[in-house]
């Protein structure tokens, strides 16, 4: 569902490795994704958020993290999508150096 196909023993052993060591973040973070457990989306939440933000998805996502993130940049003032082409869902890790240089841009223009 969350890939792009790609077979596990085709991932590279980091990579395969840094994945085993995160999965437990994927429970965690049930509350605060599933059932907005900081009110964010809320009328007091994001809508309410002044600084640059910026939402990085792989193209290869499935279609519903494309409407996921149209719908937190129309919520937040400063916000920015960028899709990586050719990433999946784990765009951060299987395409670090693409997005860290979207994230120094970001910081650049942002003036962080």
């Amino acid at each position: 569902m969350w890939g792009d196909g790609t077979p596990w023993e085709a991932i590279p052993p980091n990579l395969r490795q840094s994945m085993i060591d995160k999965i437990d973040v994927v429970d965690a973070g049930t509350p605060a994704l599933h059932q907005d457990a900081h009110g964010l989306l809320g009328l007091t939440g994001l809508a309410n958020y002044k600084c640059p933000a910026l939402f990085i998805r792989g193209a290869r996502s499935i279609p519903i993290m494309q409407d996921v993130h149209a719908a937190l940049v129309a919520l937040m003032p400063q916000a920015s999508d960028y899709a990586i082409e050719g990433a999946g869902h784990m765009v951060p890790m299987t395409h670090q150096a693409e997005c860290v240089k979207l994230m120094q841009e970001f910081y650049q223009k942002s003036g962080f």
